[in-house]
């Protein structure tokens, strides 16, 4: 996919308090910025937390495999977001 979003972080002490949201729709805008309509993310199948916020930001479920990580084999889902619109609009700390 050309817009493919590759890791995204938030420390523990901050979850709950929309960094996450913020994070994800400033990806989204720059992704319009640069001509994109899409956008697609990672997820290890273990990281439900992660996986719910993308899910109910719009994301939609691409496809399902592993990832591998130092040898070591984890199961994840690629998801993709198909209305950046949308998801663009939805940072509060603008």
């Amino acid at each position: 996919h050309p817009n493919m979003l590759a890791a995204l972080y938030v420390h523990p002490n901050n979850y709950r308090q929309g960094h996450g949201t913020a994070l994800i729709a400033k990806c989204a805008q720059l992704a319009i910025s640069q001509g994109h309509q899409g956008m697609m993310i990672g997820v290890f199948q273990a990281n439900t937390r992660a996986h719910n916020l993308y899910t109910k930001l719009g994301a939609t479920l691409f496809r399902s495999g592993h990832y591998e990580v130092d040898g070591t084999d984890y199961p994840d889902y690629l998801l993709r977001f198909d209305n950046l619109l949308t998801l663009a609009k939805m940072n509060h700390f603008d």
